[in-house]
């Protein structure tokens, strides 16, 4: 028995691995927009798109925000993600309920210098915020 030896550090040290989290990766940045309906000039969002690969009625999920923030969605048998470049303060609590839940979205959108505005076609803000 004299021969053991308990290192009281050990679970300390092990308790903080299992702790440890990985990095939030937050890709944008938010405006302040008071326009009640939204078009590509005044979009809610911008995804990412330097290759303009989202179709103008894209289906997809937004990422965990947990993780990152971003867009998940399917072409030609693969998963692809684009960022989130800008998002609507407005929109930011509905992004992370989206994304926590992976619920599935369509968007529209148009390809614009900065990437793709999502916007939703004849749909007031202030009513969709607020009914």
């Amino acid at each position: 028995m004299a021969d053991r030896v308990f290192n009281f550090g050990a679970p300390d040290a092990e308790r903080a691995r299992k702790e440890e989290k990985p990095a939030v990766i937050c890709t944008y940045e938010t405006f302040i927009s008071e326009t009640c309906e939204a078009d590509p000039e005044h979009p809610l969002l911008i995804l990412r798109d330097p290759e303009k690969e989202l179709k103008h009625h894209q289906k997809g999920r937004f990422l965990n925000p947990l993780r990152r923030t971003g867009f998940e969605y399917s072409r030609e048998k693969s998963v692809m993600q684009t960022d989130i470049v800008k998002i609507d303060r407005r929109f930011v609590r509905l992004l992370n309920w989206l994304g926590g839940y992976r619920i599935t979205v369509p968007l529209s959108g148009k390809q614009t210098e900065e990437g793709t505005s999502v916007y939703f076609h004849n749909v007031r803000l202030h009513h969709a915020l607020f009914p």
